[in-house]
């Protein structure tokens, strides 16, 4: 999925995960998603879900970086959803953010 990698390459420059393996290990990152449509009616998108995360200007860059990959594909919804508690834990939603 492009954004994961994406989510991934963002999270490695800005040294959060050493690489995608660690971002893995870590529980920091995850993914899922894909798009249906049935005649005109769509649902579905781009999942990613961050955990461990309490920086506001890393979910702004992330936020820029799916901005201008979705203008370039132009769908699926994109939901960036961050909690700041670690995978496992009590959700402690810190900041979610939908691309359509």
């Amino acid at each position: 999925m492009q954004y994961h990698a994406l989510a991934t390459s963002v999270l490695m420059s800005r040294g959060v995960c050493a690489s995608s393996q660690d971002c893995q290990r870590r529980q920091i990152l995850f993914a899922e998603g894909g798009e249906f449509s049935l005649g005109v009616a769509t649902w579905g998108g781009a999942y990613i879900t961050l955990y461990s995360i309490s920086d506001e200007a890393l979910v702004q860059d992330l936020a820029l970086a799916f901005r201008k990959l979705h203008g370039r594909l132009k769908q699926p919804k994109v939901v960036l959803t961050v909690y700041s508690s670690a995978h496992g834990q009590a959700k402690v939603r810190f900041r979610e953010v939908e691309i359509t």
